[in-house]
């Protein structure tokens, strides 16, 4: 690889590395900025700048995530601005697919097992509606934790634990993950989990007839002993969507980890 080409890779490979870590709506003017200051250390170090000359200018900005610490001013938090507005994409989906399904969900249920009354009703619908929303809220807030807090660690390299050999490429289009695949398997299982938490007596065969009724497939008792490894399986699913949606791209380490959590 020339020497100019090489600036101009591993240059683009920091920027991304520092940009990807920010809220979408910094990233375009902070990106034009980190360029500008980039250009501007090489053109004092070098009219012809070559390999040593932006290696030595990238290793003095420092670590990726710690520049983009300081360009968001990074304080404790449980979700930080990297993660953020991916999380309230998510929330506000999830919330909504949720509110909806369990609408449906007791609707259907009104039918078969009609209420004692309206009060009854509507009772039923906003305790379980409430305790429905409340459980994907804290599902996925739980899985957005952890991958802020174990998903930006970087591999230990050098005496600050960071080199420039550590720097991944930018995504090419063929393997960048769209958005809305793993937004739309966190839905579906976050629908899967309410309904099998708070409606499984729907998961059946109607029966027709004067007063119709649902044979259920399950046997309940064995059912509720085993509904902690349904969820369990649940909870991965959602985590191996998560991290898709937060890698943005199809990498060796996201496939070694969607194999682990499929197995």
């Amino acid at each position: 690889m020339d020497e100019e080409r090489y600036v101009a890779e591993i240059t683009d490979r920091y920027i991304y590395a520092v940009t990807k870590r920010l809220q979408p709506s910094q990233r375009e003017d902070i990106e034009k900025e980190l360029r500008g200051l980039i250009e501007d250390m090489l053109a004092q170090r070098s009219e012809a700048p070559a390999r040593e000359d932006i290696d030595a200018v990238l290793t003095e900005l420092g670590r990726p995530v710690a520049l983009a610490d300081r360009y968001r001013d990074a304080k404790k938090h449980l979700i930080g601005p990297a993660y953020f507005d991916t999380y309230m994409l998510v929330i506000k989906i999830v919330l909504i697919a949720v509110a909806f399904g369990m609408t449906v969900a007791l609707t259907i249920g009104y039918i078969f097992e009609p209420p004692a009354g309206v009060v009854d009703a509507v009772a039923r619908y906003v305790t379980s509606v409430v305790t429905a929303l409340f459980t994907a809220f804290g599902c996925i807030t739980i899985a957005f934790a952890f991958a802020e807090r174990y998903g930006g660690r970087e591999p230990a390299a050098g005496r600050d634990g960071w080199s420039l050999k550590d720097l991944e490429p930018v995504p090419g289009k063929k393997t960048v993950i769209r958005k809305w695949e793993p937004i739309v398997g966190i839905v579906f299982s976050a629908l899967g989990l309410i309904l099998f938490n708070f409606a499984p007596h729907l998961i059946g065969v109607p029966v027709p007839g004067n007063t119709p009724s649902v044979l259920p497939v399950f046997n309940m008792d064995a059912y509720w002993s085993a509904l902690w490894l349904i969820n369990l399986s649940i909870g991965v699913g959602i985590a191996k969507e998560i991290a898709r949606l937060l890698a943005g791209r199809h990498t060796f380490k996201l496939a070694i980890a969607t194999v682990v959590l499929n197995v």
